[in-house]
């Protein structure tokens, strides 16, 4: 019946070229799943309490229909959903493929790898980093010290350099990058 249409229609926007567009209808096919749900939650509700005198467990998916209602009446949900979903899924692959690499390079296996990377992840914020960090390859306390332990993907870029680039080419280039990003975003990378 209802369901069977309902999904009919969800697929058939896999037909179409426009990914906007399948987006779009998308969401409007389970914006009009949720509103004849919730529709019929409310008459199997006054029918259970009213005609049939019990308590009708038409209440529990009531909540879960209007929950979906608002998610895809929400002018900005599906646009918020659908970015929250691309960073993760992205966030997620390069991290599967940073283990796979660490774990040929270095002798252990995938999961091992990611397990060392989470434990020892660390970010410095821009301005924290100053042009003699990149001039030099010798440790530096102060420099790990400036640093913050971090989950995997919770950076902004991830930057690697050679000690036998120059220095100050670099600097100017990630000061560029950094000025960009704040202008974008308004606070430092």
């Amino acid at each position: 019946g209802w369901n069977t249409a309902n999904m009919a229609l969800f697929l058939s926007t896999s037909c179409i070229k426009s990914a906007f567009t399948m987006q779009d209808r998308m969401w409007r096919f389970l914006s009009l799943f949720f509103q004849v749900n919730s529709f019929v939650d409310v008459a199997t509700i006054v029918i259970d309490t009213v005609i049939r005198d019990n308590l009708s467990t038409g209440c529990f998916f009531l909540i879960g229909d209007l929950l979906g209602l608002c998610l895809t009446c929400y002018a900005g949900a599906p646009r918020r959903l659908h970015e929250f979903l691309r960073r993760h899924f992205e966030a997620t692959e390069r991290t599967a493929a940073a283990a796979g690499i660490a774990s040929l390079v270095g002798n252990c296996d995938v999961q091992e790898a990611l397990e060392q990377a989470m434990s020892r992840f660390r970010v410095i914020n821009l301005d924290k980093l100053e042009l003699s960090d990149l001039s030099d390859n010798q440790p530096s306390r102060d420099l790990f010290e400036r640093s913050a332990p971090a989950s995997l993907g919770d950076c902004d870029a991830f930057i690697s350099h050679s000690w036998s680039d120059d220095a100050d080419a670099k600097w100017r280039a990630l000061m560029s990058w950094k000025d960009r990003f704040v202008c974008s975003t308004g606070r430092s990378p």
